[in-house]
């Protein structure tokens, strides 16, 4: 843990110096041998896989509640839950350079302040499952290309994971899993899927 704070390994959260407690909810290795740790509140951590001493990023993120980190890479897509945050969205970090740049939530009705539980990308999109189904933002515009909930084909609109493999994303939602096919362009299809008992 960082000096002043202290680690409960039982429950798996952070102590501040004011008795305060964060949860860790995402984490994520990069290419680089960091491991990048979100919390409930206290925004991320990073830690080398050489020492496992976590420091604080004490700025940039768009909003502290982190929920989802995402490699995409080494480029980290960080964001989640809209609490109590005047800015939401999603937040694009480059370890690397220490630059940051934002897609924003909540600025228009295309793409409204929602929590996000997960991210995901490819070369031409970003992936947002969100409690309002699956936003798909167009990488180079930054604009919301395509919004995917139920009555377009998913199990539910609470989006909880994402798994990319080539053209197809396969939604975890909280009532089941869909599968969205070509991702990578406009012909986007989502089908519930269920399994055999």
């Amino acid at each position: 843990a960082p000096p002043l704070f202290n680690y409960d390994s039982y429950d798996n959260y952070l102590i501040d110096p004011n008795g305060r407690r964060f949860l860790f909810e995402d984490m994520v290795e990069d290419m680089q041998g960091n491991i990048w740790v979100g919390t409930w509140g206290y925004g991320v951590f990073k830690s080398n896989t050489s020492n496992y001493y976590l420091e604080p990023l004490p700025y940039g993120l768009i909003q502290n509640r982190v929920n989802a980190i995402y490699d995409d890479n080494g480029t980290l897509l960080i964001s989640g839950a809209v609490a109590n945050d005047f800015r939401t969205g999603i937040t694009i970090f480059n370890p690397e350079t220490d630059k940051f740049s934002y897609i924003e939530s909540g600025i228009d009705n295309l793409f409204p302040s929602v929590d996000i539980n997960c991210l995901s990308a490819n070369e031409n999109s970003i992936f947002a499952g969100t409690t309002d189904g699956l936003y798909i933002i167009d990488r180079g515009s930054q604009v919301i290309d395509q919004h995917i909930r139920s009555s377009k084909g998913l199990a539910y609109d609470n989006v909880l994971c994402l798994r990319k493999y080539k053209d197809t994303m396969f939604v975890g939602t909280e009532y089941g899993l869909s599968v969205v096919y070509n991702t990578t362009d406009s012909g986007i299809v989502a089908k519930r899927t269920s399994f055999p008992e």
